[in-house]
């Protein structure tokens, strides 16, 4: 009602992913990333299609904003993780840019990693990695 006609309801729409982390903790049953609203994944992205579309016009993705109720979007680095993604990560983690070429090996040693080990890569394997000596040179794997 509040976002769609501007009727203000009296619920703390911001405070619902908050709300969720404490009853999940009350409870001990944890929240599912992919839940609807509160989960961790819900606003998450990591194919460069997704992160162009995302810094362009939100809402071509994105019903309402995530801080609308207390989330907050997410950049996942893993298979399917072209270099305009990794570009992204290395912004949001407040390293530097680099080129296209070395945005192109970063997003190869993600996949490679993330492909090899069928997981995710780290924020901190990200930076790591990415202030290592000619990143993307060499081996596939941190």
């Amino acid at each position: 009602m509040e976002e769609l006609y501007g009727i203000d309801t009296g619920v703390r729409l911001d405070q619902m992913t908050a709300l969720a982390q404490y009853v999940s903790r009350a409870a001990r049953v944890p929240i599912p990333p992919a839940k609807a609203v509160v989960g961790a994944d819900v606003f998450s992205q990591k194919l460069d299609m997704h992160v162009a579309l995302t810094r362009s016009d939100p809402s071509l993705l994105e019903p309402y904003s995530p801080a609308l109720v207390g989330n907050r979007r997410r950049l996942r680095l893993g298979i399917g993780t072209g270099p305009i993604a990794a570009q992204a990560k290395l912004a949001e983690l407040g390293l530097p840019a680099v080129d296209d070429a070395t945005a192109q090996r970063l997003a190869t040693w993600v996949n490679a990693v993330a492909l090899a080990e069928k997981r995710a890569v780290s924020d901190e394997e990200c930076a790591n990695y990415a202030k290592s000596p000619n990143p993307g040179a060499g081996a596939t794997t941190g």
